[in-house]
């Protein structure tokens, strides 16, 4: 779904909130806070932090562009709209020329430090986010007959929680995880066929972490538990971000990549062959 997220032509850093716009789609849609949660593996608060705009919640500013993404998609909602919105809240707002309104009852007709021009910027920002709110829920309330509606946006929240026999596995205790990664050399399978290459993450402590491979689609994007690991195939070359690198141990087809060389304030950013 596309969220066209308009300008303010009085001050053109102001924008719709993302997370209005979030919190709106996801009630159109039947979709609670902790079935949200559930589905990207994230906690509550954190959810209710980007629906309030409270990015500084977050684990810094990568894991929140990676958590606006995810939600979005979750949505069926455009993600750049959003995270230019983002950008702009924390741009710094502009400097305003003051200027003085006339006051009858003081001595020289003039008021100090007039605040109208300030008094309309946020006029003008709350009937956006209304305006945009009314248009994601008039979507959903009359488009619902259209196929191309998400079919979760006509289930009952109820539906949306997995069945009682699904049992989801419990992250492993930190004691459980390997080490190292030396021993994926010797052990290593060779590669599923021609072109496919795998990744192998194992995590000491919960990290973020995004893998793209040769054509762009993002084979991973979320945050994974302590003591836990994840396996990644596909076609090279990969795009990988790990976030707290200094707690996560990759082996690129059975050979170990030394994260800390391409980590900068323990964020790294690699490109694979």
């Amino acid at each position: 779904m596309s969220v066209e997220i308009p300008a303010d032509p009085v001050n053109p850093v102001a924008a719709v909130s993302p997370g209005a716009v979030l919190a709106a789609a996801r009630v159109a849609q039947g979709f609670t806070v902790e079935n949200v949660a559930g589905r990207l593996k994230l906690a509550s608060y954190q959810i209710q932090a980007m629906e309030s705009d409270d990015f500084g919640a977050l684990p810094g500013a990568v894991f929140a562009r990676g958590f606006v993404k995810n939600y979005a998609r979750l949505l069926k909602l455009d993600t750049e709209p959003l995270i230019a919105a983002m950008a702009l809240l924390e741009a710094p707002a502009p400097r305003q020329d003051v200027r003085l309104l006339p006051d009858a009852k003081s001595n020289n007709g003039l008021k100090g430090a007039a605040l109208e021009p300030a008094r309309h910027r946020r006029l003008f920002v709350s009937a956006m986010v209304v305006a945009c709110v009314v248009g994601i829920l008039a979507y959903y309330e009359f488009g619902s007959h259209d196929s191309s509606v998400p079919v979760l946006a006509r289930q009952a929240p109820e539906a949306l929680a997995p069945p009682p026999s699904v049992h989801l596995p419990a992250a492993l205790p930190p004691a459980a995880v390997p080490p190292v990664l030396q021993d994926e050399v010797a052990t290593s399978a060779a590669p599923v066929a021609d072109g496919i290459r795998g990744l192998h993450f194992l995590f000491s402590k919960e990290s973020w972490v995004e893998v793209q491979d040769r054509l762009g689609n993002i084979l991973i994007s979320k945050v994974n538990l302590q003591g836990t690991e994840h396996r990644v195939q596909g076609e090279p070359p990969f795009k990988v971000v790990v976030g707290r690198a200094h707690g996560v141990q990759l082996a690129y087809n059975g050979k170990p990549v030394d994260l800390a060389a391409h980590a900068t304030e323990d964020v790294a950013r690699l490109r694979l062959e």
